[in-house]
């Protein structure tokens, strides 16, 4: 069965056309958004990440560095405990006083 094309009157025409630059011009839209997302956007959040881990990196080296004992100061015996003195403490006993006084 062979198809009939109908032809379209002059606003039918108008109105195709219409919708086809519409359709053309959100299709350029999507690509332009697309192209600025790729060359702007992503590298510099590539670069705030990778500047955020290069500071989190560092500090745990920094922490690794200074958790190790100077090695000046380690020697070769298991060190000691070191006794406490122990010292009583003093109990103190307060008494209320009364803020004001009535007679």
């Amino acid at each position: 069965m062979n198809k009939i094309q109908k032809k379209r009157t002059l606003l039918q025409e108008i109105n195709y056309k219409y919708i086809q630059e519409q359709k053309k011009l959100k299709k350029k839209r999507f690509r332009l958004k697309t192209r600025l997302m790729l060359t702007i956007a992503l590298p510099i959040l590539l670069v705030l990440i990778s500047v955020k881990a290069a500071q989190t990196f560092i500090r745990i080296k920094v922490r690794e560095l200074f958790a190790k004992p100077l090695p000046e100061k380690v020697s070769g015996k298991p060190s000691q405990p070191v006794p406490v003195p122990k010292e009583p403490v003093e109990t103190e006993i307060l008494h209320p006083e009364p803020v004001s006084k009535e007679k």
